[in-house]
């Protein structure tokens, strides 16, 4: 018989295996915290602050209130003292406060400013309530956050994660006849009848430190004794050499014919 020959395949046919890779163009803006994929042609968009403008003209302090909706909703000047008044960058306060609650949102970078600086001599706690009367509470020394770098000395930057919905608020203190703004950058806003679809944000650049909470968590897991897993694994040996055994006896074929 005559072999047929193979045809020669053309090299040139082959597809080119070593063809040059294109390298992703990534540019990346870093002034205010940009960040431009030229591959996925995705804008990700700068996290727009919200601006809460904080002022007290009596000459006594006076506590502030921030956020907790459920909580201080429908309070006299939504649970802050008297003489404190609020204004945003926005509509309203309440606007914003309502908001929160519909649109919840994670925090990623703080900005405090002040006429005075020993608003910054203080702690901002944080509370975290629901309808049960669970409580939570986290206290934050500003003057502690402060950047070892910054040099402004009436602005504090913080890096400080945290999630606002209606059952998260914070309380500090305002010095007699001075000012604060505080600015919050929000880098997820989520909505409540929409879970799965969230605004994605990013923050720009600031100045403040990482604040890192509970970095290295403990993890604690159970253990188990070596003697409850060889007993189960003895079990499982005399269960099966029994319902071999009794198969062998009535003349059935084992169904696994290559165990002896």
């Amino acid at each position: 018989m005559i072999k047929k020959e193979k045809p020669m395949k053309n090299e040139k046919e082959k597809p080119m295996k070593n063809e040059k890779v294109k390298q992703k163009q990534r540019i990346t803006a870093l002034s205010d915290g940009l960040e431009l994929n030229c591959m996925e042609s995705k804008l990700i968009e700068v996290a727009d602050p919200y601006i809460m403008y904080i002022e007290n003209n009596l000459k006594e302090k006076q506590k502030v209130i921030l956020f907790g909706d459920a909580v201080f909703g429908y309070e006299k000047n939504f649970g802050s003292d008297e003489g404190v008044k609020i204004k945003t960058n926005g509509r309203s306060y309440g606007h914003l406060l309502k908001q929160s609650g519909y649109n919840p949102f994670k925090i990623a970078k703080w900005r405090f400013h002040s006429d005075k600086t020993v608003n910054f001599q203080q702690e901002m706690v944080c509370f975290g309530v629901d309808a049960n009367g669970r409580e939570v509470m986290n206290k934050l020394d500003l003057s502690v956050l402060r950047d070892a770098y910054q040099s402004q000395l009436d602005i504090i930057d913080v890096t400080y994660p945290k999630f606002i919905n209606h059952n998260v608020y914070f309380q500090l203190t305002l010095e007699p006849r001075s000012e604060m703004i505080i600015s919050v950058y929000p880098t997820k806003i989520y909505n409540i009848l929409e879970e799965e679809n969230a605004i994605h944000k990013t923050v720009p650049r600031l100045s403040g430190g990482t604040l890192n909470l509970n970095p290295a968590p403990v993890i604690i897991r159970p253990v188990q004794s070596v003697k409850s897993k060889d007993k189960t694994a003895t079990k499982k040996v005399a269960v099966k050499k029994a319902v071999k055994k009794a198969a062998t006896k009535q003349g059935a074929t084992p169904i696994n014919q290559w165990e002896s």
